[in-house]
């Protein structure tokens, strides 16, 4: 088994390599890449993922990972979690066609600059071609991993969340709608008593940035660890626990969106940084799942940044840039 461990860690070295640079591709792709570079940076991914792939479908990798999978038993918590999620992974990822899995990388690359061009424009016949190409991809996806007590799209949920299916979020959506739904009505009924004229007015995007930046050091967003920009639409992602990176999007007509969803993406950001660092070369290195990843970003954006106390500390910062 020492043989295959060594084997197993050494591929998983190069793996995060390459990670690492189709990440920073990623990254400068949505914050920073000239507009027109995105057909010529897409080749160059193509050719990083099939890398990617031949090395992760390699026979003595899988091998490999099948000897420790057989002798999970013998191995530690974090190693045994780790090498049942890459022995899932890689049964998966060997059912794609090589070059299905590098055509995908690259129409994602392609498309990402199209969809900020539809929204822009508000052209959604732009964005189109590209959305139906990401679509088949998916039903021949669906079909090629497919197996007897996984189909269709419960392959996706368990991908998102794993062991939930459609008839558990069946029933968790059918207790909200009876619980939620009545209430929604009722609160809709009630007269506001807001003074919403402020929503009508035009914010500097600059005074937006100087406010965000209050928010990172309120939130303590530690600057040595983390980056924070801006994208067609805000996300965050990270490799480890001392390179979180998010971003969020300024609106000249609309103060509110960029103050939450920088709380929301600082949400998600926290949630890494405050994983243990022991864990950033292991699968277990990243947030546990989806679901705790949002509820992480909501509680932090809905709970503590909705919330009156918040507002009665920071409101007056916020006056000081728009008075």
């Amino acid at each position: 088994m020492e043989k295959a461990l060594k084997l197993y860690q050494e591929t998983n070295q190069k793996l995060k390599a390459f990670y690492l640079v189709m990440f920073l591709h990623g990254w400068d792709s949505s914050t920073e890449a000239p507009h027109d570079a995105m057909e010529y940076r897409s080749k160059q991914l193509g050719v990083l993922s099939e890398m990617y792939y031949r090395i992760s479908t390699d026979p003595a990798y899988e091998q490999a990972i099948e000897t420790l999978y057989q002798n999970k038993d013998q191995l530690d918590s974090v190693l045994s979690h780790e090498v049942v999620e890459r022995r899932k992974e890689i049964v998966k990822t060997k059912k794609i066609p090589v070059e299905e899995y590098v055509k995908y990388q690259e129409l994602m690359t392609q498309a990402y600059q199209v969809y900020v061009d539809a929204k822009r424009s508000s052209n959604y016949e732009l964005y189109k071609p590209y959305l139906l190409k990401v679509i088949d991809f998916k039903k021949k996806y669906l079909q090629w991993v497919k197996t007897s007590d996984m189909k269709g799209y419960n392959i996706f949920l368990d991908e998102f969340e794993s062991g939930f299916s459609i008839a558990e979020y069946d029933l968790f959506f059918n207790t909200l709608k009876e619980r939620l739904v009545p209430f929604a009505k009722a609160v809709s009924k009630l007269k506001s008593n807001y003074n919403k004229s402020f929503t009508k007015k035009s914010f500097s995007v600059d005074k937006q940035r100087i406010f965000a930046n209050y928010l990172r050091d309120v939130f303590c967003f530690d600057p040595n660890r983390t980056v924070v920009k801006e994208s067609e639409h805000p996300f965050t992602t990270n490799n480890g626990t001392s390179d979180v990176r998010i971003t969020t999007h300024y609106h000249a007509d609309n103060l509110q969106s960029a103050i939450f969803s920088a709380i929301h993406e600082m949400g998600h950001g926290l949630y890494e940084l405050q994983v243990s660092k022991e864990l950033d070369d292991t699968m277990s290195g990243s947030g546990a799942s989806m679901a705790m990843h949002e509820s992480q970003s909501r509680m932090m954006e809905n709970m503590i940044g909705r919330s009156d106390v918040f507002w009665q500390r920071h409101y007056p910062k916020l006056l000081e840039l728009f008075p």
